[in-house]
This record gives structure tokens, C-alpha cells and sequence, in this order.
């Protein structure tokens, strides 16, 4: 039998942020509030048929969340893991990341506005006026060929691309606790910030609460080596705690949950006007007259909220690269990345000469800022993949 109520963030994962009613209370953004009553953990997260009515997915997802299950429970009661139960937390942190409804909205309305502003250029081309239709047209074929389905299969290519990185579940021992979400997997990048949100760009790291006590992390070890090597860090930082919380809220899609209603008075106008901002910002943009060729620009996430996290500290030497300076250069080294860095201050000077305003140009460094910057993201970089394995010269 075919269920109906399809998850989008499994009941095994919720059920560790409800009380033993089995409910938890669950603040709503599209309501501007709390909801008056807790409500149970397994009417959240859940859309009918969601992944399709043939029940395919669902059953191949319910197969697999057998095995995350048992592989939280090991990481939250702090059991030493292998390398194949490491992968099974890679594994569910990318499949969670890639099938809520956040994620399928989000690509679905980029696919929208892509097809939106193809037709408009045609239409304009050919002398043809574009029409509610026309636009009715576009919206049917981006829902057609974005699906959830589409975007949980998608996961198992992407695999290959997080593999190399480390794991880090730390216990927090606070009086504070960890909140969750219906969008429960954080991406950031301290390197990169608002560019380098690629699953194979260096420094990228992925925060997700297994537990109100502990923090599942998937990180470039290769870059923030504190804890290289170690999978268990215990913590007792109080504040630590309202930042994952308050990169929970701002990153969430519609509801965060908690047992504990006080995690809720984070929820200030300062974190909403965040949210709201980071919403549109990941808006798709194009730069250009329109009815002529123009720069799609696909936003990836970050937020104007940033807390240094102790176990994804960067390394004094890329802390010295201007930002300007810096690229999201891929872990896996391609062939043609040492051109493209070596070309990187001249590329950099070329802005300098642009007839920019004041406030904008001092935003670049001078130019022997500039040189020296792009040098040592070019040395950093190739000391980085010869520490992959790569044979750089």
C-alpha cells in the first residue's frame, strides 16, 4: 500500500527534538509565531505524495532511513564508527539536504525564472508580444521538469563530490539546546561565505542537529585541521549553541522545532530581517537590458550572519588572503585552475580601472595589496591539492 503522507525530513530524525508525548513546540514564519499548542513530531515535514504516487521513492527512502537511523543512534550515544557507517552520515546529510520541499521550491522557481526570461528574449526577437500564456507555459514545464523526486535521485551522482570530507559530531553539555528544522542542514563556507557553496569547493561545510545535545558536522578537513582525525568534541559553549540555533532559524524554509519554547526568543527582528533578506537574496537575478542577451546570476546560500565556529577556523594564511583575492577552487583538482588563479590579480586590476563610484572602489585593495593576495591564494591553492595527492607542479 502506497503511503500518502510522504517525509521530506524523516519521523526516525524528528522524534529526537520531541518531548515524550511525543510533540514538540514548532515556531511558524509564514503565521509570524508560535504555534498556541505543541504539536505531534509526525505531522511535520510531510506532503501527500510528495515523491510520487507510485510509492518507488518512498519505499527506496524508508529502506534507507533504516540504516541512518541506526547510524544516529551509534553517533549520538558517542560509539565508535567505521569508515563505512562514517559514510552512511555523509550520505544522510546530502540526501536530507537535497529532498525537502526548501530545496525543490527553490531550484523549481530558479528553473521558472530562467524559462521566464528565455521566452522574453524570444518573444522580443521575433516580434512577439509575451503574454499571460506565454508565462503560464513557463511555469508548467519549470514544475514538470524540477520534481522531488528528480532532486533525491540527483544525491546519489553527488556522492563522489563529499566523500573526501571529515566528520565531527560534537556533544554540547549547555543549559541551552539544539532546535531543528524542516530545512534541517546548514550549509557554509568561512573561506568563501556567499560564493563557495559547491559540494566540491574548499572550506565547505554542512551543520545539522542529530539530537537537541549533538551536531553532526561534515567539513574540509583538509582546510580547518583542528580536529583532524578526531570524530567525537565535546563543548560547553552557551553561545555556540544560539548561533547554530539562530543559522537554523535563518535558514529554515517555513517551521523550526524544540521541546523547549525558550529557544524561540531568538527569534528577534534582527534575525528576521536576516531570514527575509537571505530569502531574497537567493532570488535568480539578470543583469542587462532587457529584450537584449543578459548575466543570469543563480545565487548560492549564505547569510549576512556569520559566527566563527572553533572547529571551522581558518588556517592563519588564508586568513590573510583579501577577500577579493580569494576563489572557490574545487578540492578535486581540473586541469586549466592554475591559469585561471595566475590570471586572477590582472582580471582584479581590470576592475580597478572601471569608472566605479568611491564607496565601491574602496572595496578592492590597492594593487600591491591585490598582487600579493593572489599570489598566495595561487601558492596556498596548489599546497592544498599536493596535500589532496595531486601532482602540482
Amino acid at each position: 500500500m502506497v503511503k500518502k503522507k510522504q517525509h521530506y525530513v524523516p519521523k526516525f530524525y524528528l522524534r529526537y527534538f520531541a518531548n515524550s508525548e511525543n510533540k514538540f513546540y514548532a515556531y511558524d514564519f509564514e503565521r509570524n509565531g508560535l504555534l498556541s499548542n505543541c504539536v505531534y513530531y509526525e505531522s511535520q515535514c510531510q506532503k501527500k505524495f510528495f515523491y510520487g504516487e507510485d510509492g518507488v521513492l518512498e519505499d527506496q527512502l524508508s529502506q534507507k532511513e533504516g540504516a541512518w537511523a541506526a547510524i544516529c543512534r551509534k553517533a549520538i550515544a558517542g560509539n565508535a564508527l567505521n569508515e563505512a557507517e562514517i559514510f552512511l552520515l555523509k550520505e544522510f546529510v546530502l540526501y536530507q539536504k537535497q529532498r525537502t520541499s526548501d530545496n525543490h521550491n527553490r531550484l523549481r522557481k530558479e528553473r521558472e525564472a530562467i524559462l521566464i526570461e528565455c521566452a522574453r528574449l524570444l518573444y522580443s526577437h521575433r516580434g512577439w508580444q509575451f503574454n499571460e500564456a506565454a508565462e503560464q507555459y513557463c511555469e508548467r514545464r519549470a514544475t514538470e521538469e524540477i520534481t522531488p523526486a528528480e532532486n533525491v535521485l540527483i544525491a546519489t551522482e553527488l556522492l563522489d563530490y563529499i566523500k573526501d570530507l571529515g566528520v565531527l559530531i560534537v556533544h554540547y553539555s549547555t543549559g541551552n539546546i539544539l532546535l531543528t528544522s524542516d530545512s534541517p542542514v546548514v550549509t557554509l563556507n568561512p573561506f568563501m561565505k556567499f560564493q563557495g557553496f559547491g559540494y566540491d569547493n574548499v572550506g565547505v561545510a554542512f551543520l545539522m542537529p542529530l539530537s537537541p545535545r549533538d551536531l553532526l558536522v561534515i567539513y574540509d578537513d583538509c582546510l580547518y585541521k583542528k580536529n583532524k582525525g578526531s570524530i567525537y568534541f565535546e563543548s560547553g559553549n552557551e553561545e555556540e549553541v544560539k548561533c547554530i540555533n539562530r543559522y537554523e532559524i535563518i535558514h529554515s524554509d517555513r517551521m523550526v522545532f524544540s521541546a523547549d519554547a525558550a529557544n524561540f526568543d531568538l527569534v528577534t527582528e534582527e534575525i528576521l530581517d536576516i531570514r527575509q533578506g537571505e530569502k531574497k537574496r537567493r532570488e535568480t537575478q539578470f543583469l542587462g537590458p532587457e529584450g537584449n542577451q543578459r548575466l543570469i546570476i543563480s545565487q548560492a546560500e549564505g547569510s549576512e550572519f556569520y559566527y566563527e565556529l572553533p572547529y571551522l577556523i581558518l588556517p592563519r594564511e588564508y586568513r590573510r588572503i583579501p577577500y577579493n583575492c580569494r576563489e572557490a577552487i574545487p578540492r578535486h583538482f581540473e586541469k586549466g585552475w592554475e591559469e585561471k588563479l595566475a590570471m586572477k590579480y590582472q582580471v582584479l586590476c581590470m576592475a580597478k580601472k572601471l569608472p566605479l563610484n568611491q564607496e565601491t572602489d574602496n572595496l578592492l585593495p590597492s594593487k600591491t595589496d591585490l598582487k600579493i593576495g593572489c599570489r598566495r591564494m595561487e601558492n596556498l591553492a596548489r599546497i592544498y591539492w599536493k596535500e589532496k595527492g595531486y601532482n602540482i607542479q
